[in-house]
């Protein structure tokens, strides 16, 4: 089975806004309507993301950008409207307030179209917050070994108390099916992200280069971040920073796993 890129599969989620499976679905329906002439998902995907304007060379080599080219070229394949055709058959149901709730409380009738915007934006959020949750774990696994995070000094006894706190509260509420992720880390806030970069800035310079400009973009994207997670909208020149804020620091960790490799 031919695996679709993860860095691939993430920059259409947010380029788009779309779940996983509705991008997995229009990749079906691009090689679908190509007549197979694109003979696995990953090379629909690289399509698809080629397509939608992202930039893969900053993501695939030299052997998989000359491949997507080739297809890109192809008659069939070039003709199909991907921006118009296929998002059409993914459909974002529109939120409806009741209107007498808005008369009666006084709700701003900008509700509705606060809520769809800001569901745009969400994605932003948890791309760059779990890429870094991985990138942090790897980077800690690879120094220390597997037990990192109990490893003296590495993680604060405050962000270390607050994961256990939170891990004895979610078994405790086992019937909502709730679990974060197999690690500790996925217990964390933004905040603490920055903070166990922070702590260990020897080793992230080597990733992240300047710590110094690095957690004060990380900070600024916490608070918007806050913003959204207490149910208020973010000012479109707010939306615009986080965009490229969310940009910077992917590229950032991309370029430098890539000079690792």
């Amino acid at each position: 089975m031919v695996r679709i890129r993860k860095e691939i599969l993430e920059a259409i989620i947010e380029k788009t806004g779309y779940s996983k499976r509705h991008v997995r679905r229009l990749i079906d329906k691009l090689i679908e309507a190509s007549g197979h002439t694109i003979p696995n998902k990953r090379i629909g995907a690289n399509v698809i993301a080629s397509k939608f304007g992202i930039k893969i060379n900053e993501i695939l080599d030299v052997e998989e950008l000359a491949e997507v080219r080739e297809y890109l070229a192809e008659p069939v394949v070039r003709s199909i409207p991907i921006q118009v055709k296929i998002i059409e058959g993914v459909e974002r149901k529109p939120i409806k307030v009741d209107e007498k709730l808005i008369e009666t409380f006084g709700l701003p009738k900008s509700l509705e179209r606060d809520a769809i915007e800001m569901t745009k934006v969400y994605p932003r959020f948890y791309v760059l917050e779990n890429m870094l949750r991985y990138a942090i774990m790897k980077t800690l696994e690879k120094e220390y070994g597997k037990d990192w995070w109990q490893t003296e000094g590495v993680v604060s006894r405050k962000i270390r108390d607050k994961v256990k706190r939170r891990m004895g509260e979610e078994k405790e509420k086992r019937w909502h099916g709730m679990k974060r992720g197999h690690h500790a880390i996925f217990y964390t806030d933004l905040g603490d992200l920055g903070n166990i970069i922070l702590t260990n800035e020897e080793i992230f310079k080597k990733r992240f280069g300047r710590i110094d400009h690095f957690r004060m973009k990380l900070d600024e994207i916490e608070d918007m971040r806050n913003v959204i997670a207490h149910n208020n909208p973010l000012p479109v020149h707010e939306i615009r920073r986080l965009k490229f804020y969310s940009t910077e620091l992917r590229r950032q960790v991309v370029s430098r796993v890539s000079t690792e490799v």
